[in-house]
């Protein structure tokens, strides 16, 4: 009787012990994601933080507006879009 528990708690030992190593082995999997997505975005902002131009006499504010306007299309609140489609 006790070798058959023993052997029922070693089978159940090693079913846990492999379900976990393929969590573990998915985790690593999704970190190493993340991080090359960190890594990009980082370029990104660096890209960004070049565009605005610290060294430019412009105010910071205008900077961000017309990076807002030139990337994104962003608008003033009030401002018309006209667009001109004759070629």
């Amino acid at each position: 009787m006790r070798m058959l528990v023993a052997l029922v708690f070693a089978v159940y030992a090693a079913v846990t012990l492999l379900v976990l190593q393929a969590r573990i082995n998915e985790g690593t999997a999704r970190q190493i994601e993340l991080e090359r997505m960190v890594q990009a975005q980082e370029v990104i902002n660096a890209a960004l933080l070049e565009d605005i131009g610290f060294e430019s006499n412009e105010d910071a504010d205008a900077r961000i507006a017309r990076i807002a306007r030139e990337r994104i299309g962003l608008v003033e609140p009030g401002e018309i879009i006209f667009v001109n489609k004759t070629p």
